[in-house]
């Protein structure tokens, strides 16, 4: 359908024709254009729609280069000498937009009609048949051959955080209160079919970017509301904007500063990275609330505001309340003071003054004596940090800045860094340079620093649970960024097309998997394989888990005459005599399905366990983890869920099996919620190895006491590493040496082993005695 509708729409010019009209012009057409620019972005979809597969950027390089030297060659050859400049121009000349448009704007409508022709945009004139105007021929031929910014390039440029605009954009981002749903919006749709991976991506990309700005929007409302920003008319200086209320969730803004911008990289126009510091103070937080202010962490995002109230202090009333008047007098949102109807009232951004919103990630948080402050600090019996001053260091969005820099003007002159400056050439566009002598004459010691950089008085955070927005984003980007290569086997079913039956990996399939102790007797075994041949070596009488199972032929195929499965029992090795070294078990009487499901997660490809809630998917999720940490213990499992609580519950029952604790790492903001007194994180797993060195050391001079060897052997590990070379290894080398079979002696007595063995005191504790004697 798709390669016939679009050539056609293509020849007919429709997205040009659209933008020609009135409502493309209006304060009206703002969702018009929205849809029109969704409309385009698909018609020009990166894709090959002969074949179907995705476009390379090599390869949109070369259709772009190919297609501007046809234009070049035929307004060399038929358009002299209107196009002679266009046609012995560069590629980079010619593929500009403005530029373009310059050259073509030169020609008569006459040739300009011949220029389409020749190009096969427009066909013959036949008869009378109306001209079209100039302006309609020159966009034609512009968005032909124009340079378009690709889907990474347009990907790239977006800002991960939301603005005051997108931010109450009704037609993006609409409000459940005055949206029913009897409008289109301009949004994307995941569909059961994608284009591409690309396709696929981007669509979770912006989906979830809009869903993340409705969830911020509403905590910016909520605290906004709780703050009451009322205008002070007897401020003398400064703002005038005051604050009434509270929010546990925002604090007042003393100072904000830009501390340095970094020069882009090679091919990039936007700063590499911006840093910036807020001076804020936690005088007025206690308790909780102060605690909570102390824990963010670096890479935790918060928003700045810039709020300028209307309201005059001593006045307030709600502004949504009808006949509310605003600081010149009048009713809010009416001219003329007669007032409004709800339905008809101002924007919530208006309402309350919101000028500015900017978000930014936390790079480290200081006190007022500049000294950084660490977040094991606070794990320190509790202790709170001194002072109320702090210092937060963020890094701001390099497209945002860029954007904000290049609209205010602020950049021209200023130094960046080291490295240049960011300065306007003589056709108005911004680039990183020296600058002329008259700029370099400013001062040298400035960053560019946007008006709205410097006029933020409120900081806002949000609850760590909902604030993981911006990692998302920044995952799915570099995805698009990277060469993502989706196995062939399920490629074409991850986009819709084909048989999903295919789906199944074939290649690469393990023949012996060692189950652990996913079954929980031999029994359980033979119910989980109905209708397989079964050889046990052993007696199926006294065999106990765990079992290797070796699969013979092929156990997927559903036409094969007989099935045959080879069960290997095996013994763990005993780790000690202690209650505490025998390994934790699997007690679940796994079902046939999730038993093969199991297998399925443990064979290379991807495996995706679907089903109802109570139906035991977490618990093949956990027996699939415990038997990839037995099976492959050099590699590491990474463990990713949508939300804190279902990770909890995951960590937890994993905690239950057979997995060494030092193994465990819980990263994130919910690790305090685990019920468990340990703690798995970063710091918690520091502290853990410091005190299993601790505890093993004290074993070293237990077992030297009962070795009655002298001297603080359990000092260091290094200590402990000399003893054990100089006198346990010495004493086990002589015990093997007396208890061991000769030919010419034959066997040793039973009181032997118990006679020699040299850790008997040391083993004394434990619950049985470690050598009986009699055998």
């Amino acid at each position: 359908t798709r390669r016939y509708l679009r050539v056609f729409l293509e020849d007919k010019h429709v997205i040009t024709r659209c933008r020609a009209t009135p409502l493309a012009h209006s304060p009206q057409g703002k969702l018009f254009n929205q849809l029109l620019n969704r409309f385009q972005f698909y018609q020009r979809f990166e894709i090959d729609d002969q074949e179907g597969t995705a476009l390379t950027q090599d390869d949109i390089a070369l259709i772009q280069a190919e297609k501007v030297q046809l234009l070049q060659r035929t307004a060399f050859k038929h358009f002299q000498p209107e196009l002679n400049e266009l046609a012995l121009s560069n590629i980079s000349a010619v593929e500009d937009r403005d530029k373009l448009s310059r050259h073509l704007a030169r020609m008569q409508p006459d040739r300009l009609r011949d220029l389409c022709v020749k190009l096969q945009l427009l066909p013959e004139p036949v008869g009378d048949e109306p001209a079209n105007s100039p302006d309609f021929m020159i966009e034609a031929i512009v968005s032909c051959y124009e340079r378009r910014l690709s889907q990474v390039e347009e990907a790239n440029r977006m800002s991960l955080y939301p603005d005051e605009h997108t931010l109450w954009d009704e037609n993006t981002v609409p409000s459940t209160q005055f949206y029913t749903g009897d409008k289109v919006l301009a949004l994307p749709k995941l569909n059961l079919q994608f284009l591409t991976f690309h396709d696929y991506l981007l669509r979770n990309f912006e989906l979830f970017r809009l869903e993340s700005m409705f969830e911020i929007r509403s905590d910016v409302e909520d605290m906004i509301k709780r703050m009451k920003p009322l205008y002070d008319e007897t401020a003398v200086t400064g703002d005038r904007t005051s604050f009434e209320g509270w929010s546990r969730m925002a604090l007042n803004i003393k100072g904000s500063t830009i501390l340095h911008v970094s020069p882009p990289l090679l091919g990039e126009t936007v700063p590499a990275q911006v840093v910036a510091e807020i001076q804020y103070s936690l005088y007025n937080t206690r308790g909780v609330m102060r605690d909570e202010w102390e824990a963010i962490r670096q890479h935790d995002v918060v928003f700045m505001l810039t709020v300028k109230a209307s309201i005059p202090k001593g006045n307030y009333n709600d502004p949504k309340k009808n006949g509310q008047e605003n600081g010149n007098g009048k009713k809010r949102g009416a001219p003329d003071g007669k007032g409004k109807s709800k339905k008809d009232e101002a924007p919530f951004q208006e309402q309350w003054g919101i000028i500015s919103l900017r978000g930014a990630e936390v790079v480290e948080i200081a006190d007022e004596h500049n000294h950084v402050l660490k977040d094991v600090e606070m794990d320190i019996e509790g202790k709170r940090r001194a002072g109320n001053k702090r210092l937060m260091r963020v890094r701001l969005d390099p497209a945002q800045y860029y954007k904000d820099t290049v609209s205010s003007g602020v950049g021209v002159g200023f130094h960046s860094g080291p490295d240049g400056n960011l300065v306007r050439n003589d056709e108005g566009e911004w680039h990183w340079g020296k600058g002329d002598k008259e700029q370099d004459t400013k001062p040298k010691d400035k960053v560019p620093t946007p008006p709205v950089y410097k006029t933020f008085n409120i900081l806002l955070r949000r609850k760590p649970k909902e604030n993981n927005f911006k990692a998302v984003l920044q995952t799915i980007r570099e995805l698009m960024n990277s060469r993502t290569v989706v196995p062939p086997w399920i490629h074409d079913i991850f986009l819709g097309y084909g048989d999903p039956e295919e789906a199944r990996r074939s290649v690469g399939i393990t023949p012996t998997i060692d189950f652990v102790d996913t079954f929980v007797s031999y029994e359980h075994l033979q119910a989980c394989f109905p209708g397989k041949k079964i050889i046990l070596e052993g007696d199926a009488a006294t065999v106990a888990p765990p079992f290797r199972i070796t699969f013979v032929g092929d156990a997927d195929d559903d036409n094969a005459s007989e099935h045959t499965l080879r069960v290997n029992p095996y013994s763990n090795i005993n780790m000690g005599p202690y209650p505490m070294d025998k390994p934790k078990a699997n007690h679940v009487p796994f079902t046939p399905v999730q038993i093969e499901a199991i297998r399925s997660g443990v064979n290379p490809g991807l495996t995706m366990v679907v089903g109802p809630p109570g139906t035991g998917k977490t618990d093949v999720a956990v027996q699939i983890i415990s038997n990839l940490y037995h099976t492959f213990p050099n590699q590491r499992t990474l463990l990713v869920t949508h939300s804190n609580q279902a990770l909890n519950q995951l960590f937890e029952k994993i905690m239950a099996l057979d997995i060494d604790e030092r193994h465990l790492l819980r990263l994130g903001h919910g690790e305090t919620e685990l019920e468990t007194d340990k703690d798995f994180s970063k710091v918690g797993r520091v502290n853990y190895m410091l005190d299993l060195r601790l505890r093993n050391l004290a074993e070293v001079e237990r077992l030297a006491r009962s070795l009655n060897v002298p001297g603080d052997v359990g000092y260091t590990c290094e200590t402990a590493a000399h003893f054990n070379l100089f006198h346990v290894i010495a004493r086990w080398e002589l015990f093997r040496s007396r208890c061991h079979q000769t030919p010419s002696a034959g066997p040793p007595p039973p009181t032997c082993f118990a006679d020699n063995f040299p850790c008997t005191v040391f083993f004394s504790n434990a619950l049985h005695p470690l050598i009986s004697g009699s055998s």
